[in-house]
């Protein structure tokens, strides 16, 4: 048992308690009790006298336990666990009576006269906030050591340039760079990831890589193997005249089918998912509607089905993909989604910078989670997605970094303050408040990263009694939070990860002092140089095929922006381009007001679906 004393804990946005004791167990929270309350019994919240917590949740629910009654303590018995790093092991019966500390359906009570009692490691809190691990619920490893790269390039460029910089990854690149994001992340108090990991060349020894990388760290991962088989945006491109075949094949043409993606996927599913005692899990991580197949989309959501798993896709991210999407399904890449059955809670959806309200609406009702990427929207010049719409319409919204070459680093606390900030236009009372912000960084994103069934939370993303001790230990006096009136305020406007000092991942310290206890990072910090150095050639000077390319998605990118070419109304008559004014980009309706983003949504024509055909024929490594 762990026992952290005297110290603060926010358990979840808007309930902070000051000076508790805070008891781990069996890697989860086992209770929380005022210090006053300290020695009047071991009963209450799940103390055990004997130096143990009983089984899940916090209270007993052994023989003679199950949930308590209103009002009174659990009883029953149960063996202790080992919590924490070097947690005391120990037998006793839990204490009856307290005024809280029932269980229900798996989740005990927090409140109650019980105090922590027990033996075992305890950490003097005083001075010390607890807060439930954040979570980065979208990110691509592999870009760790891609920093910096394509400054000054909006996205569809961005993509040409980082097939030419990024090469190709063996096993242990990707190892090393699952393991430099860990630490960066663990140190600044992300207990959660979910890795949408593009592999090049797609392969099991790949992704092995990367998921040993973090189950050495200790951290709490959902990897995604992004997949993609086709690209619509030839199709636009056609009918605009623009060629954007060197834009569409990459310097690396690893082809694969749909049917060998999915067999990937599936023997991912196999061996890695519910790893590490459930710390690691694997998502189904199709690029994007445009980059996917049908075949593609419902195999990879069949797959997440049979495994309880979820799906995780890049949706609309810039306005050229809004329109690529209307040009080849005429609807939405949202609607796409919907029409194919995978709009449910199993659904995770980085970016939706180009939805409209009907989107927005549809995402609310089918329990899908939106991931707020606002750091890396904003360095490519993707647009703003909707996120007062979505929160005011009940939707899920998470948050992530995106990867380090389109956000530079894995800190979600720049995050956090960007989130809460770029949407104060308007009516301030549809800003995104503190709470709000600081739910995207944990709830949020454990919901996402969970599978997204709102029905199967076991309290991840909060330090509720019973929930999963994923948590870090900030210092009030640091320069981020001392002086806060208001500390939920100052830890989304102030703080940047430098106040945390521990760090706890199912109840095993993972960080002591600032320092990663899993993690050689001096090591895989020279290992990471080594794979940098190896790409600064191409980074300075990329090679002609990919300057072409570069410069023909430039091309395209004016084109779809400007309207001079597009017939109307193409976004979307309530458009992603603006008009209808919940529009994609915070309801503005920057890009214009007749739809500029391209056409009626033919879906061939007069041969528009055909162009150079390169992008059906190469399968492309799409990271953005």
């Amino acid at each position: 048992m762990l026992t952290i004393r005297d110290c603060d804990v926010l358990v979840e946005p808007g309930d902070l308690r000051e000076r508790v004791d805070l008891a781990i167990a069996d890697g989860r929270v086992a209770a929380i009790a005022p210090v006053g309350d300290r020695g009047r019994g071991a009963g209450g919240a799940g103390g055990a006298a004997g130096g143990g917590a009983s089984e899940r949740g916090g209270a007993a629910r052994e023989a003679g336990g199950g949930a308590s009654q209103a009002g009174g303590g659990a009883a029953g018995e149960g063996r202790a666990g080992t919590g924490g790093a070097g947690g005391g092991v120990g037998e006793g019966r839990a204490g009856t009576g307290g005024a809280g500390g029932g269980v229900g359906e798996g989740r005990a009570g927090t409140g109650g006269a019980g105090g922590v009692a027990g033996e075992g490691r305890v950490i003097d809190g005083r001075g010390l906030l607890a807060i439930p691990g954040l979570v980065n619920a979208h990110t691509h490893s592999p870009e760790n050591c891609l920093r910096g790269a394509g400054e000054g390039l909006a996205l569809e460029p961005w993509l040409c340039a980082m097939f030419a910089i990024g090469g190709e990854y063996d096993a242990e690149a990707h190892e090393v760079c699952a393991l430099a994001g860990a630490a960066e992340m663990l140190r600044s108090g992300t207990t959660g990831v979910i890795d949408h990991l593009w592999m090049t060349p797609p392969s099991a020894a790949a992704l092995d890589g990367a998921m040993r990388g973090y189950e050495r760290s200790g951290m709490r991962a959902a990897v995604a193997p992004l997949m993609e088989d086709v690209d619509v945006t030839d199709r636009l491109a056609a009918r605009l005249g623009l060629d954007v075949s060197a834009g569409l094949v990459t310097t690396l043409q690893h082809v694969l089918s749909a049917r060998e993606q999915l067999d990937l996927l599936a023997d991912a599913f196999a061996r890695w998912h519910g790893a590490a005692g459930g710390r690691l899990r694997v998502l189904a991580g199709p690029g994007g509607v445009q980059w996917a197949s049908k075949e593609l989309l419902l195999g990879a959501a069949e797959l997440a089905r049979a495994h309880d798993s979820g799906v995780h896709i890049h949706l609309l991210e810039t306005r050229v993909q809004a329109a690529a999407c209307r040009e080849a399904f005429g609807m939405s890449g949202l609607r796409r989604l919907a029409a194919l059955g995978l709009l449910d809670a199993r659904l995770s959806l980085p970016h939706g910078v180009w939805i409209d309200g009907d989107d927005v609406a549809a995402i609310a009702a089918g329990g899908a989670t939106v991931v707020h990427n606002p750091a890396a929207n904003t360095r490519l010049g993707s647009g703003r997605a909707p996120v007062p719409e979505l929160l005011a319409a009940g939707a899920h919204v998470a948050l992530g970094t995106d990867g380090s070459a389109s956000s530079d680093n894995q800190l979600l606390w720049h995050q956090l303050k960007l989130a809460a900030l770029i949407h104060n236009d308007g009516d301030a009372d549809r800003w995104v408040t503190a709470a709000q912000a600081l739910t995207m960084a944990t709830t949020a994103g454990a919901r996402a990263m969970a599978r997204g069934a709102g029905e199967r939370d076991d309290g991840l993303g909060t330090l509720r009694v019973g929930a999963p001790a994923d948590l870090a230990l900030l210092d009030r006096r640091a320069p981020g939070l001392s002086g806060a009136v208001e500390p939920e305020a100052a830890l989304v406007l102030s703080e940047d990860g430098r106040a945390v000092r521990h760090v706890f991942v199912a109840g095993e310290q993972v960080v002591a002092d600032g320092r990663c206890l899993t993690i050689d990072e001096a090591e895989v910090g020279a290992r990471l140089a080594e794979l940098s150095a190896r790409r600064t050639a191409a980074a300075r000077s990329l090679p002609p095929a990919a300057e072409r390319a570069v410069a023909q998605m430039h091309a395209l990118r004016a084109a779809v922006g400007s309207g001079a070419k597009v017939r109307s109304g193409a976004a979307g008559a309530s458009g992603a381009a603006g008009g209808s004014g919940s529009g994609a980009v915070g309801g503005s309706g920057a890009a214009g007001g007749s739809g500029a983003a391209g056409g009626s949504g033919a879906v061939g024509g007069s041969g528009a679906a055909g162009g150079s055909g390169a992008a059906r024929g190469a399968a492309r490594r799409r990271h953005p």
